[in-house]
C-alpha cells in the first residue's frame, strides 16, 4: 500500500533528546520498579479522573501534569508532546475511571 501522509501520530517522550529517563521504585519495592515519567503519567490520569469525573484528560493537560508531578518529585526531566496541533487538545486514549 501506499505510506502513510500527514501527521498519525501522538508521542508522549520521558524526556528531551538532551535529558535521561529516571526510574522509580515505589514504596522501595524494586518489583514495581518503572520510569519516573509512567508513574507520573498513571498518577495524573487517575487524579484527573478523580477531580474531573467524565471529563477525559487531553493529551497537553496530561503532559503538563506530568511536568509537574516530575518537578515537584525532584526529577530534571521535561517529557514532551510530539503531534500535529490539532491532536494536543484531544483526550488521551487511556481514561481512568473515577
Amino acid at each position: 500500500g501506499a505510506p502513510a501522509t500527514g501527521d498519525l501520530g501522538i508521542l508522549i517522550t520521558g524526556c528531551q533528546a538532551h535529558e535521561t529517563s529516571a526510574d522509580v521504585i515505589p514504596g522501595g519495592d524494586k518489583s514495581r520498579a518503572c520510569g519516573a515519567m509512567s508513574n507520573a503519567l498513571q498518577a495524573a490520569v487517575e487524579e484527573h479522573a478523580k477531580a474531573h469525573p467524565g471529563v477525559p484528560i487531553t493529551n497537553r493537560q496530561l503532559v503538563a501534569a506530568i511536568r509537574s508531578k516530575l518537578g515537584a518529585s525532584g526529577y530534571a526531566q521535561n517529557p514532551c508532546l510530539e503531534c500535529a496541533a490539532a491532536k494536543a487538545d484531544t483526550p488521551f486514549l487511556v481514561q481512568a475511571a473515577a
